[in-house]
């Protein structure tokens, strides 16, 4: 989409129609940012996944298995394991924002946390609306010489700004990913230590 005054139209050249696409299958995700990425190369990379995510299941149908990218169509979706998946085949990137409800939790981050610098997501249900784009984009645009880091936040911030006008509640947050290994070591060490503190009832 290039930038022009038409607010009713989108004037931009059409580059492909790929007709109907399945967004629940992993590997779509792999062509879109491989195609991306060698079409359009940059120092930096930012990748939105937008969509319903269930990556902590409060519960409902046992049928239902932690992910995103729901596709009502062909009702797949992308699954936790399949994402990490997808990011090792898919390379570096500087920033992930998961545009989705439940996906920032340690389960998630540990499968991708080897492929992405910082993970943008929510711990909770998102409201509505997702993302407040302009708010971050105009940030972007603004200073496009950002680090990876200060663009992570600015999502975060426009976001909280965005919903706190309104009133609502959120806990979109930004994660180094590199420190999810340390956290599995002391969260493996506090279970450890609870199995052996001998009083499992209290437990």
């Amino acid at each position: 989409i290039t930038k022009d005054n038409d607010k009713t139209k989108i004037n931009s050249q059409l580059i492909a129609d790929l007709g109907e696409v399945d967004m629940g299958d992993y590997k779509q995700l792999i062509n879109f940012v491989k195609w991306a990425k060698k079409n359009y190369p940059a120092k930096k990379y930012l990748l939105i996944i937008w969509n319903h995510g269930s990556g902590w299941e409060k519960g409902g149908s046992p049928k239902i298995t932690k992910g995103i990218s729901y596709d009502e169509a062909t009702n797949n979706h992308i699954n936790t394991t399949q994402l990490g998946l997808a990011m090792k085949e898919i390379g570096r990137i500087d920033v992930i924002d998961f545009d989705a409800c439940l996906m920032q939790m340690a389960e998630v981050g540990y499968e991708i946390k080897d492929y992405v610098r910082y993970i943008v997501a929510s711990e909770e249900v998102e409201p509505g609306d997702g993302n407040s784009y302009d708010g971050f984009l105009l940030r972007l645009a603004s200073n496009p010489t950002m680090g990876p880091l200060e663009l992570a936040k600015a999502i975060v911030d426009a976001y909280h700004s965005y919903y706190s006008q309104e009133g609502k509640g959120t806990t979109k947050s930004v994660i180094r990913a590199d420190q999810l290994a340390g956290l599995l070591n002391v969260v493996n060490n506090f279970a450890y230590s609870i199995s052996q503190g001998g009083d499992k009832e209290s437990v």
